[in-house]
């Protein structure tokens, strides 16, 4: 067991969570030293989950890039979408073809009720069910933040290589790890939910070992995302090159405690600007604030184009960003940092007062 170290003890795990630099599959992961039990929470530390927003979010930043691959389809292509949670990848997929045929599969039965035409859902851990699947090649496999969830990715890669054609592409799009070096980082990056955490060049290495070749790249630093074919042979014997996370993490752990040490002053500054602010996102940012850094937000105004529809019971109010009178607000404070852009291009159409960022706050 000399190649695995354990590096971290997440904040705030239900699970009992262990963080480990493991030498024999190149990458970091996470383990668990209990049962998961099924908790909804908007949490900044790692008891963070089953919201289920992430999915949506990210397919709507990525849209126009989707929309890209899913135009090369041909007529009658077989899709197969990983972690399909409540269909908005079908949808997307729907609303530009109708011919293809499409194959979800998803874990979680209390989410995966969606009607299908042309096409199956399967209900079941990947790697349950991937016998059901043997005989079929697909043109195009999609996996949208489900990568992460996998404790043995290789062997989902393995497989996904023998279900496609050659010339057929995947698109992944997974959590970077190298966003822990975020200055502003308030939120605990080693969630229950996540298992398997991959940087750029893990991510790379992995596909590389399945001859899998990058066609595009839409990464940043917060989510890795590439377009890949398999038009290259695997490569068996590829080196597992573990890049050493631990003096990373430590540098995260110590940014995560002097972080949060600012967000008492960081609220103080938000109720100073009056009954007026309108706090923009509703997730772990702002629980952050409200738990280390006692933000009272019983009359402060929060809005969140996702949450508004998927976090409930509460204690404060996410409402749906169409419907806030804006005309009743002076200063918007952003709680954001991946979304960021793509919230104020939003808010821009909308409102033309004051606009605070979190970042600038950590900053000050």
């Amino acid at each position: 067991m000399s190649g695995i170290h354990e590096i971290y003890s997440p904040e705030g795990s239900l699970r009992d969570a262990r963080v480990y630099d493991c030498h024999y599959c190149g990458l970091v992961q996470t383990k668990h030293r209990t049962t998961y039990d099924y908790v909804r929470t908007v949490s900044s530390d790692a008891n963070w989950g089953n919201v289920r927003h992430a999915k949506p979010l990210r397919i709507d930043s990525q849209k126009q890039n989707i929309l890209k691959h899913i135009s090369l389809l041909k007529s009658n292509s077989a899709v197969l979408d990983i972690g399909s949670s409540r269909g908005h990848f079908y949808q997307l997929l729907r609303s530009q073809s109708d011919s293809s045929y499409y194959v979800g599969v998803e874990p979680d039965k209390r989410i995966s009720n969606f009607d299908i035409r042309n096409g199956l859902l399967l209900e079941g851990k990947f790697h349950e069910i991937a016998g059901k699947l043997s005989g079929r090649k697909f043109d195009f496999v999609f996996m949208n933040h489900t990568l992460e969830h996998v404790d043995q990715p290789a062997y989902l890669l393995k497989k996904c290589r023998e279900l496609m054609n050659k010339g057929s592409r995947v698109w992944i799009d997974v959590p970077n790890i190298d966003g822990i070096g975020d200055n502003s980082i308030v939120e605990e990056f080693f969630i229950d939910k996540h298992v398997s955490h991959f940087s750029k060049k893990t991510l790379d290495i992995f596909l590389q070992m399945f001859g899998f070749r990058k066609i595009e790249d839409y990464s940043d630093r917060f989510n890795l995302v590439v377009v890949c074919e398999i038009d290259l042979p695997a490569k068996k014997d590829i080196e597992l090159v573990s890049v050493c996370f631990h003096d990373q993490i430590e540098k995260y752990r110590a940014s995560l405690i002097a972080n949060r040490d600012k967000l008492k002053e960081i609220s103080r500054k938000i109720q100073e600007l009056g009954n007026h602010v309108l706090l923009y996102g509703g997730g772990r940012i702002l629980d952050s604030l409200i738990k280390y850094g006692n933000l009272d937000v019983t009359s402060i105004q929060v809005c969140d184009k996702y949450l508004n529809r998927y976090a409930h019971g509460l204690d404060y109010e996410i409402k749906n960003p169409d419907n806030i009178d804006w005309r009743t607000v002076e200063n918007v404070v952003i709680l954001a940092r991946s979304s960021q852009e793509e919230i104020t291009q939003s808010l821009l159409k909308r409102y033309n007062g004051e606009i605070t960022y979190f970042n600038d706050l950590m900053q000050d």
